[in-house]
């Protein structure tokens, strides 16, 4: 997106949803009050990542005034099962059952907020904590690496990609090269992607993908955020690539559930794929997902009747 681009999603977002109070607009976007008061003077164009989700809640609310009752109920059902998605993506990435009894009851608190979707509670529970050296401290060495991932989720839905750089890098940082957080490692080196592209930052996107990539050639939201940097440089020969690159990991190394949910998000309505959806080649790409997915799946049932 860009500026103009902004300003008129700002624009048509209070046209829609203006009358609201600002309270609950700061829920729906995930940010706070005076981000929304800021919002209202439009005296500057909202940043990349909270003009997307001005951008998806236009989408949603114009779909939803056409809709049948019928379309309606099917639509909620569709966001259940989005906010669940949602939820095992934001878990910290360790052993839940044995490291959840460990928490403080603050990082409970700002997980079980995580899960209601209201970001700026979590900021508001961990950044001090994060920021004070004497909180800090008082924080078990082994959990803070997760008290800063879960503070760069937040600051990922809230739009704020310079914060989640910082708290990712501080993650890194904390970790080295232990092998014991190569899944928080591979996370992080993902997430910093994406920061990167909210920036327009697609150089450095791109080498954190990478990082991501090299530390689990498996992990497939890594090469998600890859094929939105491809798409936003616009240029055809690196999203060709990337595809490919996609392609041969999909049929090498995920799994029938990591290649299921990547292929949701394609066929999803993130804008950072919406220029890669005009091309004439996507839709090759999009067949060619889908049928390793096919033959994934006749695998799963061939197995599933020789067991049984």
């Amino acid at each position: 997106m860009n500026d103009s681009e902004r300003r008129r999603t700002q624009a048509q977002y209070i046209l829609l949803f203006g009358h609201l109070p600002v309270a609950k607009r700061a829920e729906m976007l995930g940010v706070s009050d005076r981000s929304i008061q800021r919002i209202d003077r439009e005296t500057h164009a909202p940043i990349r990542a909270i003009a997307l989700q001005m951008r998806v809640a236009i989408d949603a609310a114009v779909a939803y005034a056409s809709m049948s009752p019928a379309e309606r109920e099917a639509a909620q059902d569709h966001e259940r099962a989005r906010r669940e998605a949602h939820q095992k993506e934001i878990l910290p990435d360790f052993e839940e059952d044995q490291v959840l009894k460990d928490y403080p009851p603050f990082m409970r608190t700002a997980l079980n907020r995580m899960m209601e979707e209201k970001y700026q509670i979590v900021i508001d529970v961990l950044r001090d904590r994060v920021a004070d050296p004497r909180e800090w401290r008082q924080i078990p060495a082994e959990i803070r690496p997760y008290v800063l991932e879960t503070l760069g989720f937040a600051y990922h839905y809230t739009g704020r990609p310079t914060e989640q750089i910082e708290a990712y890098s501080r993650a890194l940082k904390e970790i080295g090269k232990d092998p014991a957080y190569a899944k928080l490692r591979r996370t992080c080196w993902s997430m910093l992607a994406s920061a990167f592209l909210d920036l327009g930052q697609f150089d450095r996107g791109f080498k954190a993908a990478e990082k991501a990539i090299d530390s689990s050639r498996e992990f497939a939201p890594a090469y998600y955020n890859a094929l939105c940097l491809a798409v936003g440089t616009r240029d055809g020969q690196i999203l060709a690539e990337w595809m490919g690159r996609v392609l041969e990991a999909a049929k090498s190394s995920w799994t029938y559930d990591q290649l299921h949910r990547f292929l949701e998000r394609c066929h999803g309505d993130d804008p950072d794929l919406r220029w890669a959806r005009q091309q004439e080649r996507w839709a090759t790409f999009m067949s060619d997902l889908q049928s390793v997915l096919d033959s994934m799946h006749k695998r799963l049932n061939a197995s599933s009747s020789n067991r049984s």
